[in-house]
């Protein structure tokens, strides 16, 4: 089971951190580690210190439920917000309209 628990909370970072566009050096520098800590807890061949899990959770920008695997539906709004607001503007228009939030001009015919 711990190996279970690691490998998901290694899954979660990696996942994380490409999803910022962050580079596993970048997430280093923040943490103040080496680059090599980072790709082991990506692996799975090491974990971080319970105490470190909320910085890194920070410099994720998710929250440390999120983080730990612990759904938390507030953090999951403000990523799809934020990655609303990162995209470009037809995929803005396309979001709004799947959601009715907008009216399609194009008629079909």
């Amino acid at each position: 089971m711990v190996n279970d628990e690691r490998a998901r909370l290694a899954a979660r970072l990696k996942e994380y951190r490409r999803l910022i566009g962050l580079t596993q050096q970048q997430v280093a520098d923040k943490l103040n580690k080496p680059q090599t800590t980072i790709s082991a807890w990506e692996r799975g061949v090491a974990m971080p210190d319970a105490n470190q899990l909320p910085d890194i959770a920070d410099v994720l920008g998710v929250s440390f439920l999120d983080l730990c695997g612990v759904p938390d539906a507030h953090s999951n709004d403000k990523r799809l917000i934020d990655a609303y607001h990162r995209a470009d503007e037809t995929t803005q228009k396309n979001i709004r309209l799947l959601l009715g939030l907008e009216r399609s001009d194009h008629v079909d015919k």
